[in-house]
């Protein structure tokens, strides 16, 4: 028989889980983890509980990983053992090393998800926040298993070429000399050269957690997304080093993110807090049920606040200074038409999105895949409204495989090896309720964002 254990959440501090947010009621729900499964009680809050975006009005049982909310808004923080696949067995005999004083304990939630997701401005940054924060909350990194095949470490097929291979293409002939790279300034040959990953590590580094791709622009400069930045800030108080993985080893000097991403991002949390005001008086979530007035205003408030939301994916582009050397970059295009069915290769290290702790020496391997370019919006060189593309990938797996992996930050590259673009998101839905389907992607065109870039580099 296991044993039934019972946790208050709200924003009182008696709480057995506190949440100190405006929105959240000192005593807003309970949560009941009993004989292997989890059930939720709203305690008639002000805003409401709910369950994958789903309002409860009475106690329900819930998946271990299920998406819980406080209000709109606020998600709430689980224990760590109710997302574990089965009640945790008796620890073996074998000694193993102590956890680091900063991991999250069994009892205590290991990272405050209520201040990562409270935005929900772009679907894919929530959805890799919350993959973090379960696996924080199933334990500190002792408890994890890097998974160095990730399926969608796959190299995509490429249909012009019946290039079906299921790994990066191995290199046919040598990699140039450091010096060889710096004269030619470009890794055109073997662009994989200058892929960098991204990740957070606690104090001593004995937990690392990938968030991102990065690229290599010149000799002390990479280019990742203003998400990846986001997603380092928001980690930084428990994981407070940022650091890139692999080799040669690299010193971040700064980390600097567009300057109008940071702006959109706060009118966007502005937008939808006026949405969240209209949202909060509705108490069903079947538009069905709802007067043709109220819900055709509601749809039309959510789409004006997507519309406003769109903006940092603009501009998702931010900037990696190091101290040391790079031997290898790719160039930066001078101009991308960007047509619709364009050709381009997305390439990184898109590893799965439920396995971002990294062991170390672990391998790093760099995918590629071939995207379509869909359509686009802004205007070419204007740097007061840069173009956002949207792209799809080329292979059916690929697209299957998208919203599992995490692709934030990496390039895209035309025909020639040029960088012309920056991964920024999975494509949103207008509609009200509706995730992402991960059948498209949107983009930042970097030749669009280049003053901000040129900046920090002389290539």
């Amino acid at each position: 028989m296991g044993a039934k254990k019972v946790w208050i959440v709200g924003a009182r501090e008696t709480c057995d889980i506190v949440v100190d947010q405006p929105t959240v009621s000192g005593e807003h729900c309970r949560l009941e983890f009993d004989e292997g499964r989890v059930f939720i009680e709203d305690l008639q809050s002000t805003n409401g509980t709910f369950v994958n975006g789903e309002r409860i009005f009475k106690r329900k049982q819930i998946h271990p990983d299920a998406l819980v909310t406080l209000g709109k808004s606020v998600t709430m923080p689980m224990p760590s053992q109710l997302t574990a696949p089965a009640p945790a067995p008796k620890r073996s005999p074998t000694p193993t090393p102590a956890p680091p004083v900063d991991a999250p304990f069994e009892d205590e939630p290991g990272f405050p998800l209520h201040l990562l997701i409270g935005s929900g401005v772009a679907a894919a940054v929530l959805l890799l926040l919350v993959v973090i924060a379960i696996i924080f909350w199933g334990g500190g990194a002792d408890t994890q298993t890097p998974n160095a095949n990730d399926p969608a470490t796959s190299a995509s097929s490429d249909n012009e070429n019946h290039n079906t291979a299921a790994a990066p293409k191995a290199k046919s002939s040598p990699s140039p000399s450091p010096s060889e790279a710096v004269k030619n300034q470009a890794v055109v040959d073997h662009p994989e050269d200058a892929i960098h990953v991204i990740a957070v590590a606690n104090a001593d580094q004995s937990q690392v957690f990938r968030i991102g791709t990065g690229v290599a622009v010149g000799p002390h400069t990479i280019v990742t997304s203003s998400t990846v930045h986001m997603v380092q800030e928001l980690l930084s108080k428990k994981y407070p080093q940022v650091i890139l993985l692999g080799k040669p080893a690299l010193t971040i000097e700064e980390f600097t993110p567009h300057p109008t991403y940071v702006a959109s991002f706060q009118e966007a949390e502005e937008a939808k807090g006026k949405f969240d005001q209209i949202y909060s008086q509705v108490e069903t979530t079947d538009l069905s049920e709802l007067p043709d007035e109220l819900a055709q205003a509601l749809e039309e408030a959510y789409r004006h606040y997507m519309v406003i939301a769109e903006k940092p994916s603009h501009y998702d582009v931010a900037v990696i200074r190091v101290t040391e050397s790079i031997p290898f970059w790719l160039p930066i295009a001078n101009s991308a038409a960007l047509m619709p069915r364009e050709r381009l290769t997305l390439l990184g290290h898109g590893y799965d999105r439920l396995a971002p702790y990294y062991a170390a020496d672990s391998p790093l391997p760099i995918s590629d895949a071939i995207i379509r370019v869909q359509n686009s919006s802004g205007v070419a060189g204007d740097t007061k409204n840069a173009r956002l593309v949207v792209a799809k990938f080329d292979a059916p797996d690929q697209t299957k495989l998208h919203l599992d992996t995490n692709w934030n930050g990496s390039p895209l590259l035309n025909s020639q090896g040029e960088l012309v673009g920056i991964y920024s998101r999975a494509t949103p839905e207008i509609k009200l309720g509706a995730p992402p389907t991960g059948e498209t992607f949107d983009a930042t065109v970097l030749v669009d964002v280049l003053p901000f870039v040129r900046q920090f580099t002389n290539n």
